[in-house]
């Protein structure tokens, strides 16, 4: 039986596979041929029918691995994604150094929801797989950014003008605010400035959790949606704090992301992994956990090991993800990743924080407010 045909087009860091005629397609397995990107030569290989053989669970599915075929002397970091139509599947990471070193998913889709909802209207099938090497380049999510509101950079500008109706103390340094924008933007600030005052006095807040110039930076984010720019481990974990503290959601996910981003590597997973933890960040945690099962020896060697061993609760959860990562079935459904996760509800505008167990029951009650 001859082989399928497949058009194969390299655009930079994408690379377009077409596979036409996909539903007569009645081998097994088979193979795309190479194309080059980013120095390497690339193909996927496709199960697009499984055998009678196959498990039970993975028999339905269409599976999708990710080749490359040059042999590379240095350890090689590929991050990738997949996307089909208009749905985008969970970014990986790997470290390889020898050639044919193949990645993706066993279970990539359900061969029924292929051929009902995926192929193109001359019957092929089209993946693009977004590929980038090496440490610093990563496939990261990020928080949709805000749209800045004039007026309320205007007010912060003036926020020393007699608009002003709380006063924050930190340490010697005060910074005041408007109580009607903190309701709006960051609840929990203005939650702390009725506490304090009465209706004829401004109050004043003393603020002990962090340092002047952490604070305002989330208070600069409040009014002004501005980014702070973040250079240090230390100053990304100060802040990434203090927005949690405060409830600054949408700042923490901007910092979370920053950290996974910029400054996650063998030497600060073990730490990161603990503070994705206390912080309830999700994308960090599986990010830390994804990097710690991918070169455990090297991160148990780092000073920060000894705080991931004396909870048992981590443990487990490291424990559970490796057992998972070597299953060949599939035990969840898409979306299965944090980043999969918060790019569904953030684009119906639901909140997008909490640990992974809490976005779980967050889509599944949305989904089931669909179908109802």
């Amino acid at each position: 039986m001859p082989s399928p045909r497949v058009d194969c087009v390299s655009m930079g860091e994408t690379i377009k596979f077409a596979i036409h005629e996909f539903e007569l397609i009645e081998i097994r397995d088979f193979t795309s041929p190479y194309v080059e990107s980013q120095g390497l030569e690339w193909c996927i290989r496709l199960h697009p029918v499984r055998d009678k053989l196959s498990d039970s669970h993975n028999k339905d599915f269409v599976s999708l691995f990710l080749y490359h075929r040059r042999h590379v002397a240095d350890k090689l970091t590929v991050c990738y994604a997949a996307r089909c139509k208009a749905l985008r599947w969970v970014t990986r990471s790997h470290a390889c150094t020898t050639k044919g070193k193949g990645f993706g998913w066993s279970n990539f889709l359900r061969r029924d929801d292929v051929l009902q909802r995926y192929l193109e209207e001359d019957g092929s099938l089209v993946i693009e797989c977004d590929v980038r090497i090496g440490e610093t380049q990563r496939l990261v999510w990020y928080p949709e950014k805000l749209q800045l509101q004039s007026i309320l950079v205007d007010l912060y500008d003036d926020a020393s003008s007699e608009t002003s109706d709380a006063v924050f103390l930190v340490g010697d340094a005060t910074y005041r605010a408007h109580k009607n924008i903190l309701f709006l933007r960051c609840k929990k600030l203005y939650e702390m400035s009725e506490d304090f005052g009465t209706n004829d006095t401004i109050p004043i807040i003393p603020i002990t959790f962090t340092r002047g110039e952490v604070f305002k930076n989330v208070l600069d984010f409040v009014y002004t949606v501005k980014t702070p720019e973040i250079e240090t481990l230390e100053s990304a974990i100060e802040l990434l704090g203090a927005a949690d503290i405060v409830h600054c959601v949408h700042l923490k996910l901007y910092v979370e992301s920053i950290l996974v981003d910029k400054f996650l590597d063998t030497e600060t997973a073990a730490s990161l992994l603990v503070i994705a933890d206390s912080h309830s960040c999700a994308l960090l945690k599986e990010r830390t956990i994804e990097l710690l099962l991918a070169d455990l020896d090297a991160v148990k060697t780092t000073k920060d090991w000894s705080r991931v061993e004396e909870s048992s609760r981590l443990l487990k959860e490291l424990l559970e993800a490796a057992c998972y990562k070597n299953k060949s079935v599939i035990t969840r459904y898409y979306p299965h990743t944090v980043t999969e996760f918060r790019q569904v509800l953030q684009r119906e505008n639901l909140d997008v924080d909490g640990s992974y167990d809490v976005l779980l029951r967050r889509w599944k009650k949305h989904k089931n407010n669909k179908c109802s």
